[in-house]
């Protein structure tokens, strides 16, 4: 029996992501935990409307989405716990620019540059509607993974994808990650419904019997 636990939102746990944006003609970065997909080349990032980080935005209207690894997470917990109103955070990251003029993180796997279609606001909140204008991503263990048969997280997650798979799961690592659960943002990029899998995982399939 389920138990009534009120109007929690329970889609916990989400990946952290920096979002990237020129603000006052400098780069500056936030952390940011709310953000979802929309049909299949759209998402929303929901920010607070005190961020210094939405009047670059919304002045601009680009943005990028840095899906962060582990050697990356001491900056990214830097850039959501000072704002830009106080210090200037153009140097926490190295940087490159698009082709379109927005930051990337040089050192991100995997970055999203964004376009700001529309603004949907809630009370205390701006929730920027994105379309996808690029996607790139560090292919740098690629040829690696090739010359052994194998595939990275990434390439394994677009497969899924076009095979219109439901859920996917990880397995057969290379001895080189260490941490699966660390790389997991990578594959779910592209396909959010990607897990890690492990011994004794299970799953129960349901058949009906013609």
């Amino acid at each position: 029996m389920k138990k009534n636990i009120g109007n929690a939102l329970a889609l916990y746990p989400t990946p952290l992501v920096v979002v990237g944006a020129m603000v006052n003609g400098k780069p500056n970065w936030l952390l940011v935990g709310h953000l979802g997909i929309m049909g299949h080349d759209h998402v929303m990032v929901s920010l607070a409307k005190a961020h210094y980080t939405n009047q670059g935005i919304r002045a601009t209207g680009k943005l990028s989405i840095n899906i962060v690894d582990e050697a990356l997470l001491p900056k990214a917990d830097r850039a959501g716990c000072v704002s830009g109103h106080k210090e200037d955070k153009s140097g926490l990251f190295r940087w490159e620019m698009s082709e379109n003029g927005v930051p990337m993180i040089a050192d991100a796997p995997v970055v999203m540059v964004c376009t700001a279609a529309d603004f949907y606001g809630t009370p205390g909140f701006d929730n920027v509607i994105c379309t996808i204008d690029a996607t790139y991503a560090d292919e740098a263990l690629a040829p690696e993974a090739a010359r052994y048969g194998h595939s990275t997280f990434r390439q394994t997650a677009a497969l899924a994808a076009r095979a219109g798979a439901r859920r996917l799961w990880l397995a057969h690592y290379s001895p080189r990650i260490e941490d699966p659960e660390a790389a997991l943002p990578l594959a779910q990029a592209v396909f959010p419904a990607a897990e890690c899998g492990f011994d004794g995982k299970s799953v129960t399939l349901p058949f009906t019997e013609s």
